[in-house]
């Protein structure tokens, strides 16, 4: 019995890491936030103090990915009726995926607590550097059966709802990294639980914390239960197909405006390929959506802030989408469906009005509604005035760069690959440094320069002009660097 489950074990892990989910990316990530996040706050705060911000970031870390790529390791696995066919029990199937599980999630958890526990404030002993290790471990697999339950209990329901818990708790991270250090000498006035706010007691990491600091009792019993709740529960329910929301209804007046009077014939196909199937890509949502977390992460850093200051941050905020396009770019050829590319393949479409028309439902699809979203975070922290003169002139520029970094990112026809098996040929750590830094320039001109209405107006005029300049070149010139095929 227990070869069969170390073999199915082991298989677990092949498929993972055949499937590239397994964690490496995350590793490193969680291994740097853990370090600096230890570096910056040890030297001023307590035992419980430290112990408690370590095992919050902690937390938070490891269930970012459960509740994306690593999602699947709670949910049904598609090869669960045939395995039911062999030689193996269900007993051994649902240990044998547990053990997987726990061992990620540990995984992932160490990523973290090993920099932590590394650099602990000194007088720290060995005994509770591997007691703050030992209560991280624990915490990450309360958070993964907290996670399981929830899971199970929507039944492969209410997915946007779990993406915007992602994005929330993605925003959350940037922010706790943007503004966390304000609040260390509030931190570090609670010396154990029963100091902190009323609301304390409640916060899972804050038993472990307790726990590091020698009331283990509330740590132990979570842990147990968590470990009993991931050996002997079933996976949750696979997810359910993506649906169209009340985005999509939203946006079908826009949709048909834009198919009416934007997209000319030959682009259609490609049109409204993208514009109905890339929103319901279940791995696009999960690797894209939840950085629309970071606007808000600035917006609450900048929460304190009044007058110029705060302007300044929301014309930088309407700036940005263009830092996050690469991102979904490089996931317009992603599709779970990617073996039916042989009908585009085989249809008599010209690949680059194909690209073009996919071009402009990114457009319309995406780009429409995080301006919308950022016009009326905009309107509400400064005032209507200030977010209408600059969306129109952040609009058009992010419109402008998407031509370029389109035809930089995408490498293959759209809906046409698995979203494992994505073509990425860029620079990403420059590319980013470098379209940041546009950003915060183009930012800065804009609020310093388009302070008036002609202003505005006129900006915006020059750029629509180049837009429609750079449309009518790109129908007689050449696609570069974009393929149609594998």
């Amino acid at each position: 019995m227990i070869r069969r489950i170390l073999a199915l074990a082991r298989a677990g892990f092949a498929h993972h890491l055949a499937g590239g989910a397994f964690p490496v990316a995350p590793l490193v990530v969680h291994g740097s936030v853990g370090a600096v996040g230890a570096l910056l706050v040890r030297d001023d705060l307590g035992p419980f103090a430290y112990a408690l911000v370590t095992l919050s970031v902690t937390a938070a870390l490891v269930a970012l990915p459960l509740l994306g790529d690593l999602a699947p390791l709670l949910r049904a696995d598609p090869a669960d009726e045939w395995l039911a066919a062999q030689p193996t029990t269900g007993r051994e199937l649902r240990l044998a995926r547990s053990l997987v599980a726990i061992a990620v999630v540990a995984g992932l958890a160490a990523a973290s607590l090993l920099p932590a526990a590394l650099f602990a404030p000194e007088g720290w002993s060995l005994a509770d550097r591997i007691a703050l290790f030992a209560a991280g471990v624990g915490l990450a697999l309360t958070v993964a059966a907290g996670l399981l339950a929830l899971l199970a209990t929507l039944g492969g329901r209410a997915e946007s709802g779990l993406v915007l818990l992602q994005t929330l708790l993605f925003g959350g991270i940037v922010a706790g990294g943007l503004v966390g250090l304000r609040h260390v000498p509030e931190i570090a006035r609670v010396a154990r639980l029963e100091d902190g706010p009323a609301w304390l007691p409640w916060l899972p990491s804050a038993w472990f914390a307790s726990g590091v600091v020698g009331d283990a009792l509330p740590a132990c019993a979570a842990a147990a239960s968590a470990l009993v709740l991931l050996v002997l529960a079933p996976s949750a329910p696979a997810p359910r197909a993506l649906r169209r929301g009340a985005l999509s209804a939203v946006l079908a007046p826009v949709h048909a405006l834009a198919a009416r009077l934007w997209v000319r014939r030959e682009e259609r196909a490609g049109f409204e390929l993208v514009a109905a199937l890339l929103p319901l890509e279940r791995d696009v949502i999960l690797r894209t959506y939840p950085l629309a977390g970071i606007p808000l992460a600035f917006l609450a850093a900048g929460a304190r802030d009044a007058g110029p200051e705060r302007e300044a941050l929301l014309a930088l905020l309407l700036f940005a989408p263009p830092v996050w396009l690469p991102v979904l770019l490089v996931h317009v050829p992603a599709s779970a469906s990617h073996a039916a590319r042989w009908i585009l393949d085989g249809a008599p479409l010209d690949p680059k009005a194909l690209h073009s028309g996919a071009r402009k439902a990114v457009a319309v699809r995406f780009l429409v509604p995080l301006y919308a979203l950022l016009f009326g975070l905009a309107a509400w922290q400064a005032d209507l005035d200030f977010a209408a003169r600059l969306v129109l002139p952040a609009a058009l520029a992010g419109w402008l760069v998407l031509g370029p970094l389109y035809e930089r990112c995408v490498r293959d026809l759209p809906l046409a690959r698995a979203p494992d098996d994505l073509l990425v040929e860029m620079d990403w750590t420059g590319s980013m440094i470098a379209l940041g830094a546009a950003a915060v320039v183009a930012a800065v001109a804009a609020w310093k320069l388009l302070d008036t209405w002609p202003a505005a107006l006129a900006a915006a005029m020059v750029l629509a002009g180049l837009a429609v300049a750079r449309d009518l070149g790109a129908r007689r010139g050449p696609s570069v660097g974009i393929t149609g095929h594998s």
